[in-house]
């Protein structure tokens, strides 16, 4: 599989897996928000990010591990502040759902797609 298919996999993964996260996360918070919004910000938040996080970052930013940690850090304020202005969440909760969003894709991630 090339480098492109793989992302190609990774991107249908997290935006399946973060956007049933956020819809998850919202309803255990017991924030009421419209489906299609909760949809449109799950879709938009990782698409937006994970292109920048597989193609751009890892020019600017090396070893590996700080790479990963550092694109993994922004990812979450960037998805944040997408929630925080998609869902109308203060910018607090939307931290904590932006970063339990990405911890479980990350971590379901490696378990997958780890060789």
């Amino acid at each position: 599989m090339t480098y492109e298919e793989l992302f190609i996999a990774a991107l249908l993964f997290t935006i399946l897996i973060e956007t049933a996260m956020l819809l998850l996360m919202l309803r255990v918070l017991k924030i009421k928000r419209d489906l299609k919004e909760l949809l449109f910000a799950g879709i938009l938040a990782s698409s937006a990010t994970l292109p920048y996080l597989w193609f751009v970052l890892p020019s600017f930013i090396s070893p590996y591990s700080f790479y990963v940690a550092a694109g993994e850090i922004l990812v979450i304020l960037f998805e944040a502040l997408i929630y925080a202005q998609i869902l109308k969440l203060e910018m607090r909760i939307a931290l904590i759902v932006s970063f339990a969003c990405n911890l479980i894709s990350f971590l379901m991630g490696i378990m997958l797609f780890w060789k």
